[in-house]
C-alpha cells in the first residue's frame, strides 16, 4: 500500500523496522516488470507466497541423520544455552 501511495523505499523501511535493502529485494521480487519499471503488485506477492507454499520441502532434521544425531546429542553441543 505504501508503494501505491508513492511512499519512499526508506519511508517504508523505517515504518515496518527494517533496512531498506530489504524492502527493496522484496519489492524487486515481486513486481510485474513487463514494463520494465518496476511496479509492485499485492496480487503478484500472494502468488509467489502461495506457490512456494504448495511446494513440498522436508524438514532439514527429517533428512540429515548426522545432523538431527548432533542437534538431539547434548554431550556434542556443551556450548549452546537449554
Amino acid at each position: 500500500m505504501e508503494c501505491a501511495r508513492g511512499s519512499g523505499i526508506r519511508a517504508i523501511a523505517w515504518k515496518l523496522c527494517r533496512t531498506p535493502s530489504k524492502i527493496l529485494r522484496e519489492i524487486r521480487r515481486n513486481s510485474a516488470t513487463c514494463s520494465g519499471d518496476f511496479d509492485y503488485w499485492a496480487i503478484t506477492a500472494q502468488w509467489h507466497a502461495d506457490r512456494a507454499a504448495r511446494r513440498p520441502k522436508a524438514a532439514k532434521l527429517a533428512t540429515n541423520l548426522v545432523l538431527r544425531d548432533y542437534v538431539h546429542d547434548p554431550a556434542r553441543r556443551p556450548h549452546w544455552n537449554p
